[in-house]
């Protein structure tokens, strides 16, 4: 015990000498520097003053990583979302195009209807014989060596007489009545000798 006490007061003299040295020199102790903390607190704080850890390393990365797959996953978000658009406005362009051409053939049954009156039934009679004869009354049929298609079995050359555009089977099975009722309005029957 007693040494102790005596090491801890032989601490404070040299303290208190290490003080006192400079006032003796005519300095006051209030303007005391020590050089070398001076110097490190002088210099400016960057990055590389202080050491990241492993664990600091491994967070950063972490996050580094986790904001890459947040961006990417925004990128694919917006990708969907712009494929998504583009086939509502294809659609919606479809379903229009379909609407205005139901619109024309209304147009043209009215047309029809006022053009040939009360053969219009007779009309319809004769279409319906001459469609099952032709095909069965399959709106996609194709003749075997592909020339004649279609319910009424038109040849390329028949449907553009009518009006028609494109390849006949394709067509919507209530445009090939019209144009099958219009060819028979306008030719008669002989346009189909094998069922005429």
């Amino acid at each position: 015990m007693q040494s102790r006490m005596t090491r801890a007061l032989a601490l404070v003299t040299t303290l208190l000498l290490s003080f006192a040295a400079p006032a003796a020199a005519g300095t006051s102790s209030s303007t005391i520097q020590v050089p070398e903390i001076s110097a490190q607190l002088a210099q400016p704080l960057t990055s590389s003053t202080f050491k990241t850890s492993r664990a600091e390393q491994r967070a950063r990365e972490y996050h580094q990583r986790y904001l890459e797959r947040k961006v990417a996953r925004h990128k694919r978000y917006e990708q969907r979302k712009r494929e998504r658009h583009r086939r509502w406005i294809q659609h919606k362009k479809e379903r229009h195009q379909r609407w205005l051409q139901h619109k024309r053939d209304i147009k043209l049954v009215k047309e029809l209807r006022k053009r040939w009156g009360h053969y219009w039934e007779a009309l319809r009679g004769w279409l319906r014989s001459i469609s099952q004869c032709e095909s069965h009354g399959d709106a996609d049929a194709v003749s075997e060596d592909g020339r004649y298609r279609g319910k009424y079995q038109f040849s390329f050359q028949t449907w553009g007489m009518v009006g028609g555009e494109g390849d006949p089977a394709d067509a919507p099975e209530p445009e090939q009545d019209l144009r099958a009722a219009r060819l028979l309005a306008t030719g008669g029957p002989g346009h189909w000798p094998n069922c005429a």
